[in-house]
């Protein structure tokens, strides 16, 4: 057998002296009166596996040498001795669980001669070691000092565990269970060195590749952080520009147009028929047109004398003339002028609408365009339209005149009377004629006619004086409940401008509408609103001596709740002529009419502002400006007023409107909730 295998056979053969010595130990003890247990079972097992290993490997070995036989012979009976003790094991196991008396006493008496037995086995056991250990050392010398230059390169050879061995060999290790310990701790300590290079090399290799991918991860997040970054950078940098350009092009429509830009055309109403169609006459000269196109008995038994005509400012036989409009339209120069007093009808936009039109510039006489436009082909506007004047005052007065059957000369001093005084100037004539028409309705005399008449004034502003002075009995009563009327709709127009829609009016009025609405949040019913709005409707034509007047609204709203009002929010109020606006602001006689009301023009917004929450709880405003943005820039003006604490009041207010959703656009005009609405 080769080295190796002698080696090994030696090994097996200390391992079963081993177990064998710590088996008669264990079988020893429980002479001695000690229990079998666990351990016992476990030696027991771990010797028999050592035995069968042992006779395996000694049935394969092929010895020639003599201390190979000798090792071989050594195997054979430590194996016998294994099966010995095994038996010894058996036998304490089985006889251990008898309880008789009988089988006791026969089981001492056995146990008496298997202690001698088990004696002389571990006398055997231990000559068996010493044999081994003699033979191996004698063994070892032998070939140690026959070859020990070989041995000594050869040792550099051989396996880290035989050089191992025999360097405690060399250290004085002589005995084989010390050697056998030194092999398991230098065996054990190579294990624990292995582990531990193999743990630090394992963390090395981990943390290496954790920091590389972590590195990797890192560049990578980093990359597309930045990419991602730029994208978004780029995306932003062209929305900004694309809103910006889009704000640009809104910002630019916008200030095209306004929310009262039609308002000047909405106020043109259609001629009267028959008046201006002179222009067109070719023989460009005036004439009482309108006494050819009167019926017969309008103008029966009628007599002008020199005086009346005279005062119109033309007398029979005497025509005006002027420069022919359509000879202008047919030749080569650029501008035609009309001029005129405001009011005396030189509107002519429906003329541009025609194709072919040249430039016709219509003014009033100011001085700059006096003379910069004189020298063009011109008309005088007010000194043509005596007879259109007086079409339309006959028109208008001739059968209420006749129904309270005023005599014809009395109707004919009237009307002469009315257009001398209007001096060209239909709005004039327009306010007169209505004050006239007020005296008939109330069965004015002759007498009292003619007086009216005496007393109107030659100039607007003074005729709306005039028509103020003329409340009657109940004037004060009527006067504080108008000029509240009157400053509500100047407020309206400088905030937000157009007519003042007449369910804003009538919340801006009424406490109780407030209180119920923005208070209590309670929704009223629509019957309510039509009847608090037809009753302001009839006290502002009883109350505002016709200096205010309803009229289609601008705004267009989306009813959500009673859409049955839509009536209510078309109709506005607004004064009769811009020139009504401007008597209240800017003649002193103006303002001291407004003095009959306290309210300053923060307390007018203020309820203004009251008003239109109560209509953003019934609808939404379909405009360009954010209503509550636009609700926060008006209260914001009034902070440092004295009426701080209902502005602040209506800041809270409008914070819950927005919770509740009353400023949001509506999906659908169709919504028809009712009940509460905060």
């Amino acid at each position: 057998m080769s080295g190796l295998e002698a080696l090994s056979l030696a090994c097996n053969i200390m391992t079963v002296i081993s177990f064998a010595s710590e088996t008669v130990n264990a079988c020893k003890a429980i002479y001695q009166g000690r229990s079998p247990d666990d351990q016992l079972i476990d030696i027991a097992a771990s010797l028999a596996a050592a035995s069968d290993e042992l006779q395996n490997e000694n049935q394969s070995m092929n010895p020639k040498p003599a201390y190979e036989h000798r090792l071989v012979d050594i195997a054979s009976k430590c194996n016998i001795a294994a099966r010995a003790l095994d038996d010894e094991v058996k036998f304490l196991m089985v006889n251990h669980k008898k309880g008789s008396l009988k089988d006791t006493l026969r089981v001492a008496v056995k146990a008496n001669w298997r202690k001698n037995r088990l004696e002389r086995l571990e006398k055997s056991l231990h000559d068996y070691q010493r044999a081994m250990e003699t033979q191996l050392l004698a063994s070892i010398w032998k070939k140690w000092n026959a070859t020990e230059s070989q041995q000594i390169q050869g040792s550099k050879e051989l396996r880290r565990d035989l050089q191992h061995f025999v360097s405690q060999y060399n250290l004085g290790y002589r005995q084989m269970s010390g050697l056998v310990q030194q092999e398991n701790l230098s065996t054990r300590n190579h294990m624990t060195k292995d582990v531990v290079r193999g743990e630090t090399s394992i963390k090395g290799h981990v943390t290496l590749q954790t920091s590389e991918a972590k590195e990797s991860i890192t560049k990578h997040i980093t990359a597309e952080t930045r990419n991602a970054a730029s994208r978004v950078k780029e995306s932003m940098r062209k929305a900004t520009i694309l809103n910006y350009t889009s704000n640009q092009r809104q910002t630019l429509l916008q200030s095209l147009k306004f929310q009262s830009m039609n308002e000047r055309r909405n106020q043109v109403h259609d001629s009267y028929e028959g008046t201006f169609q002179w222009i067109f006459d070719p023989d460009h000269r005036t004439q009482d047109s309108s006494d050819d196109e009167l019926s017969g008995d309008e103008w029966t038994d009628v007599e002008w004398s020199d005086d009346e005509l005279s005062d119109d400012g033309w007398s029979i036989g005497h025509y005006l003339s002027w420069d022919n409009f359509n000879e202008w339209l047919k030749s080569d120069n650029d501008i035609y002028w009309i001029k005129g007093k405001a009011g005396s009808g030189k509107t002519i936009h429906e003329l541009k609408q025609l194709s072919n039109v040249k430039i016709c510039v219509s003014s009033r006489p100011e001085p700059r365009f006096q003379s910069r436009l004189v020298a063009n082909q011109h008309l005088n506007l007010e000194d043509l339209t005596v007879a259109d004047l007086r079409r339309y005052a006959r028109g208008k007065l001739a059968p209420c005149m006749q129904a309270h059957q005023i005599a014809r000369e009395v109707q004919d001093d009237i009307i002469s009377e009315l257009v001398s005084k209007a001096q060209g100037v239909f709005l004039y004539l327009c306010l007169a004629v209505q004050s006239l028409l007020r005296g008939l309705e109330g069965y004015e005399t002759e007498e009292e006619l003619l007086l009216r008449l005496d007393q109107l004034p030659n100039e607007l502003s003074r005729l709306y004086a005039d028509m103020w002075a003329r409340l009657g009995d109940d004037q004060t009563l009527h006067q504080r409940a108008a000029v509240q009327y009157f400053k509500l709709v100047i407020a309206h127009e400088q905030w937000r401008g157009g007519p003042l829609p007449i369910l804003q009016l009538m919340a801006a009025t009424e406490p109780d509408v407030q209180r119920v609405m923005l208070g209590e949040g309670i929704l009223l019913e629509k019957d309510i609103f039509f009847g608090l709005c037809t009753r302001l409707q009839y006290a502002i034509k009883d109350k505002c001596a016709g200096l205010l007047e309803l009229s289609a609204s601008f705004d267009d709203w989306v009813l959500r709740k009673h859409w049955q009002l839509r009536p209510l929010v078309d109709s506005g109020v607004e004064f009769i002529h811009r020139s009504a606006y401007d008597f209240f602001i800017d003649t002193e006689e103006g303002r001291r009419m407004l003095e009959l009301d306290s309210s300053s023009d923060n307390e007018c917004k203020l309820q203004l502002a009251k008003g239109i929450l109560v209509m953003y709880q019934l609808g939404f405003p379909l405009a360009e400006v954010n209503p509550l943005l636009e609700m926060l820039e008006l209260l914001a003006t009034m902070t440092r007023s004295c009426l701080q604490e209902e502005v602040f009041g209506l800041f809270e207010l409008c914070h819950k409107l927005y919770e509740a959703g009353t400023f949001d656009e509506p999906e659908s005009s169709y919504n028809y909730t009712s009940g509460v609405v905060i």
